[in-house]
C-alpha cells in the first residue's frame, strides 16, 4: 500500500477552520514479516485550525515513511502494535514517539533526532521487526545515529532479558545518547543484527534512570558500552548496575578516557567470560569509582 505521491502531497487530521482542534491519523497495517507492508509517501503535518496532529501505528504488520517527506506533525507518533520505520529522522515529526509492548520504531535514517522517546521492555515487534525480537528501538544505517531527546525507560527493573532493549542493523556505528536518560525500567543493549558502539554524551540534565544496564549482544556480535563524557550512569541507592553478558562476542564497558561511579559491574556467570570486557580504550586517563 502506497499513500501519496511524495513530499508534496499532505497528510492531515483534523478541521481546517475555527479553533485549534487536534486530530489523528491511524495507519492500521497488518502483516507477518519484515518486508514493509505500506509507504506512507505523505508530509504529515498539523490541521490548519493550528490543532496538533497524533500519528497512532497500529496492526501487526511493518511500515515506513518516505525518506525526502519533512514531517511536522507536534502530537506525537504512536507504535502500538508491529513495526513504524522512519527513512528520515523527521518521520517522526516534532512530538514524542511512544513505543508499546510487541512493537518495533526503527529508527533506519542515519543523523540526529530531536523527539523524546518512550521505550517499553520487551523483544518488539519479533520476526516483523527489521531484526528478530530486536526490542523497542531498533536503530542502522551507514553512519551513525544521536537523540538529543529524552530516553523514556519504562516498566520495572529487571536484571535478565529482555529490558527496554536496543539493537543495531548498523556496521561499527554509534548511537549517541546526548539527552537525559531517564525512567525506572532497565537499559538493554542487545545490539541485533551487527556489532555497534552506545555511547553516554549526555550534557543536559543528569541522567537519572533506576534500572540499570544490561550489555547483551546476540551470538558472535560485539556490544560496547562507551562513555562520551564524565558521569554518564545514575549510582546510589534505588538505582541499579552495569552486568555484561557475552555469547562469543565481546561485551564491552569502555571508560573511553571519561570517568565515572557506578554502583557495581557483574558479569554472567554463562557466556564466554573472558568476552566480558572492562576498560578505557581511549588516549586520556580514566577513573572508575564503585
Amino acid at each position: 500500500v502506497k499513500i501519496g505521491s511524495g513530499a508534496s502531497t499532505i497528510l492531515t487530521a483534523g478541521p481546517e477552520t475555527g479553533g485549534a482542534t487536534p486530530g489523528t491519523i491511524v495507519f492500521a497495517i497488518n502483516g507477518t514479516t519484515a518486508g514493509n507492508q505500506a509507504l506512507n509517501n505523505s508530509t504529515i503535518k498539523n490541521n490548519l485550525s493550528g490543532g496538533a496532529v497524533t500519528v497512532v501505528k497500529t496492526g501487526t504488520g511493518s511500515m515506513y515513511s518516505g525518506a525526502t517527506l519533512v514531517n511536522t506533525h507536534s502530537g506525537g507518533t504512536y507504535v502500538l502494535q508491529g513495526q513504524f520505520q522512519a527513512n528520515n529522522v523527521s518521520s517522526f515529526g516534532t512530538g514524542p514517539v511512544y513505543v508499546a509492548g510487541g512493537a518495533s520504531a526503527y529508527f533506519s535514517a542515519t543523523g540526529t533526532y530531536a523527539n523524546e522517546v518512550y521505550l517499553t521492555p520487551g523483544l518488539g515487534a519479533g520476526a516483523v521487526a527489521n531484526y528478530l525480537n530486536g526490542g523497542a528501538l531498533i536503530w542502522g544505517g551507514n553512519a551513525d545515529v544521536t537523540l538529543t531527546g529524552k530516553v523514556h525507560l519504562l516498566g520495572n527493573p529487571v536484571t535478565t532479558a529482555p529490558g527496554c532493549r536496543i539493537s543495531t542493523q548498523a556496521t561499527s556505528k554509534n548511537l549517541i545518547f546526548a539527552g537525559q536518560i531517564t525512567g525506572t525500567g532497565t537499559l538493554e543493549f542487545y545490539q541485533g543484527g551487527h556489532s555497534g558502539n552506545n555511547v553516554l554524551s549526555n550534557t543536559a540534565a543528569n541522567n537519572n534512570w533506576t534500572g540499570g544496564i544490561l550489555n547483551a549482544p546476540r551470538s558472535t556480535l560485539s556490544c560496547y558500552i562507551k562513555l562520551g563524557t564524565n558521569n554518564q550512569i545514575p549510582y546510589g541507592p534505588g538505582t541499579g548496575d552495569i552486568m555484561l553478558i557475552s555469547g562469543s562476542g565481546d561485551s564491552r564497558f569502555d571508560l573511553n578516557g571519561w570517568s565515572t561511579t557506578i554502583n557495581a559491574l557483574n558479569s554472567s556467570s554463562g557466556g564466554t567470560i573472558a568476552k566480558q570486557e572492562l576498560g578505557n580504550y581511549a588516549g586520556a586517563a580514566a577513573t572508575l569509582t564503585m
